[in-house]
């Protein structure tokens, strides 16, 4: 699958644009401490960028392990986003900006697309029913159709890029990512500010760094920042007016359907169903976690 196909799973993991279709979860589990470091990385996983103390990353196994518990409970989730596309290379201090919504409903479906304002086309039209990732190129005028495979159906938003924004196992999280907690002292008291470096080199394809801001309150993440590969370009998010498995929204939701019909005069076009790669990474075994306190 493309690398823009991939939107369709990130939509939902409440992101954005980014490349071919992963299936990358590894087994969760609990395990002890790991009795030594590792004197190099294991071929193809990037060396870590930083090392975390056995107390930071014990804060970190309580913050995930807090967000996997916290996600279990989301059945739908709706949001507004405004979009920040910043490029270092061209104009670094003005970045387009963009607004956007997404719609998320468990396990599998979702909707993500934004636009330069409320009255122009939608530059990016994502939506996935669980069997199918859907763009509808507008300039085109063409609906594309991704089949997923049937081992993605049904969990491939979460086994996309970024599953930590909708609440992936914690085991799983570290396995694909060296993670550490980068909260500003000032914001400690509100927000907890987590950030993922990719150990794979089809992750690396997709961003070079993401950070995701939470409320500290109910662990529901309201920003994200993806830095591009090479950091010359980033993408910054705000989600507003979030909803979250909310009473009479959430039942109207429920109905809502993720399968675009094919508008008038437009053209279907079905891409070849595209099979994930099973490369292996290496667990990073962890002990129970301190309860987390917010």
């Amino acid at each position: 699958m493309p690398k823009t196909a991939i939107a369709g799973t990130l939509l939902v993991s409440m992101l954005l644009t980014v490349p071919q279709l992963l299936a990358q979860g590894q087994p969760s589990g609990t395990g002890a401490p790991p009795r030594k470091r590792p004197t190099a990385a294991p071929r193809g996983i990037a060396p870590p960028p930083f090392r975390l103390t056995r107390e930071q990353l014990h804060d970190l196994w309580a913050v995930l392990k807090a967000w996997e518990q916290r996600a279990r409970g989301i059945e739908t989730l709706r949001a507004d986003f405004i979009l920040w596309k910043y490029d270092l290379n061209f104009n670094p201090n003005k970045p387009a900006i963009y607004y956007g919504e997404l719609r998320y409903k468990a396990p599998d479906k979702g909707m993500y697309r934004y636009r330069e304002n409320e009255k122009a086309q939608w530059i990016e039209d994502w939506s996935c029913d669980g069997q199918a990732i859907y763009r509808l190129d507008h300039a085109k005028k063409q609906l594309v159709v991704h089949p997923l495979p049937p081992e993605l159906r049904g969990r491939a938003i979460t086994q996309g890029p970024l599953p930590f924004v909708l609440g992936a196992d914690a085991q799983t999280l570290l396995n694909r990512y060296y993670m550490r907690l980068v909260t500003p002292e000032q914001r400690a008291k509100q927000e907890i500010w987590l950030e993922a470096w990719p150990k794979r080199q089809q992750d690396r394809a997709d961003f070079q760094t993401a950070t995701v801001i939470f409320r500290k309150q109910d662990l529901v993440p309201f920003a994200v920042q993806l830095v591009a590969p090479g950091g010359k370009n980033r993408d910054v998010y705000q989600f507003n007016n979030l909803k979250i498995n909310g009473g009479f929204l959430q039942r109207l939701f429920g109905q809502e359907t993720f399968t675009p019909p094919l508008p008038r005069g437009w053209t279907r076009v079905v891409q070849p169903i595209a099979r994930p790669s099973r490369s292996a990474g290496r667990r990073q075994p962890l002990p129970p976690a301190r309860p987390f306190r917010r």
